[in-house]
């Protein structure tokens, strides 16, 4: 099952007009992963005048919900979100990229592989893995965590 969480900030899960709070997503991984669920936690970092702390404290809550995959991105203003009606309309693309300028999308992307890998290089996490995968499943593990640092 895949869950939303967004944000570990309280701040901008309420900027984003995100109606779940931490505790709900907490609440409904646990209860997920209790009936033998596999769970996937996507979670967006770069939010406009988000801080460097904020976008930390998400990466901390994906480590405590422990999700069986995560999924971290730099957010993108798409049409019809409250992100994208909040831009200027000059700046508006229908094929976003990033809220910010170029200097804050390198920023957002570093911290989206730094996040990455201390999710997934965890000892808990790969040992956990190990004891779970079949060797193919691993392989293709393995193939997919190395393309996100290539």
């Amino acid at each position: 099952i895949h869950f939303g969480v967004e944000s570990g900030s309280p701040r901008i899960a309420e900027l984003s007009d995100k109606r779940l709070t931490v505790e709900d997503h907490r609440r409904a991984v646990a209860l997920a992963r209790r009936v033998g669920m596999e769970t996937l936690c996507f979670f967006l970092l770069g939010y406009p005048d988000e801080t460097e702390e904020e976008m930390r404290q998400t990466v901390r809550l994906a480590k405590e919900l422990n999700p069986t995959y995560v999924s971290f991105h730099r957010i993108s203003p798409y049409p019809g979100t409250l992100l994208y009606d909040a831009l200027p309309p000059d700046t508006r693309d229908l094929f976003p990229v990033f809220a910010g300028g170029d200097e804050d999308r390198r920023n957002v992307d570093r911290l989206v592989r730094r996040a990455l890998r201390s999710y997934y290089v965890r000892p808990r996490y790969m040992l956990w893995r190990l004891l779970r995968s079949s060797p193919p499943s691993l392989w293709r593990q393995l193939r997919l965590f190395a393309g996100y640092f290539r």
